[in-house]
């Protein structure tokens, strides 16, 4: 029989979760399950580190942790955000369903900043949200307009070269 350490055990210990419970909108790996570690999570605007380390895993690892990696850009000013949002840019489709899920919030800040990071998106993401561009820009709501998320939603419709 072979003896293991306490630190082996502790190691790969592992608890099971129901299966209705969330995980990023998807239902979350059992832990008994084989699958991927447990991704980094930002814990705050400062944590520049887990941020870098996030985006060294690249897409498509990443990927279950999309939803809060576009929490990090609700204020650009914060030092997270710059190291987020050009890696956002850079993942493309995937990215549309957690976007599209800010465009359904009140927030007005977070719209703005995920229009703003549109701009540096690939055409084909601007045209899967033009639908939700396009009642940004002609019927903003008033939080919409007083973040003037109306005015960079009428800039993203016209680099794709629908006008509104």
């Amino acid at each position: 029989m072979r003896c293991l350490s306490v630190s082996h055990v502790l190691a790969t210990l592992r608890f099971e979760f129901p299966a209705t419970a969330k995980y990023h909108g998807e239902r979350r790996p059992s832990l008994l399950e084989p699958g991927p570690t447990e991704l980094p999570r930002i814990t705050s605007k400062m944590d520049e580190n887990a941020a870098r380390r996030l985006v060294a895993l690249g897409y498509p690892t990443v990927a279950p942790a999309l939803p809060h990696l576009l929490e990090w850009i609700q204020d650009m000013n914060w030092p997270v955000a710059r190291i987020v949002a050009p890696f956002l840019a850079s993942v493309g489709l995937p990215l549309v369903p957690a976007l599209r899920r800010v465009f359904e919030t009140d927030d007005g800040v977070w719209k703005y900043w995920c229009l703003e990071l549109l701009q540096d998106m690939d055409r084909a993401v601007l045209a899967e949200l033009r639908p939700e561009i396009e009642r940004m820009a002609t019927r903003p709501s008033a939080t919409e307009r007083y973040e003037e998320v109306d005015l960079v939603a009428m800039e993203v419709l016209q680099r794709v070269g629908h006008q509104g």
